[in-house]
């Protein structure tokens, strides 16, 4: 039962889009910690718009947030990666499987062949 389910999710075009889909989140993880981080301060501005205690305080939990929401993408990105990885390994396994199973019951059927002549 739980085969079906899995049998219906397009996998060659998860697998296909999964560096993609990697390389943006750490594009997006690093573009982000520029911008929060390793950017230049912008004090004047801040001075300029409302220089409240209150209010900075706020800027930085949202920045701190912004931070750790492109790393929780940066981990999902890099675990749909990895996913796809062991499910193309899981694909050829089962793929071998059956050749193996074909094999065998090819054989088994000379066997029984030879055996009844």
């Amino acid at each position: 039962m739980g085969l079906e389910i899995l049998a219906k999710i397009p996998w060659k075009e998860i697998g296909k889009f999964s560096p993609l889909i990697l390389d943006v989140a750490m594009k997006i993880n690093k573009a982000v910690q520029k911008r929060f981080t390793g950017g230049k301060s912008k004090e004047n501005e801040t001075n300029t718009i409302n220089n409240s205690k209150e209010y900075l305080d706020r800027i930085n939990q949202l920045e701190e947030n912004e931070i750790e929401q492109a790393q929780l993408v940066q981990n999902m990105a890099s675990q749909l990666n990895t996913l796809s990885d062991v499910i193309k390994i899981l694909s050829k396994r089962i793929y071998l499987a059956y050749v193996l199973s074909g094999i065998s019951i090819l054989a088994s059927i000379v066997v029984i062949v030879l055996k009844t002549q």
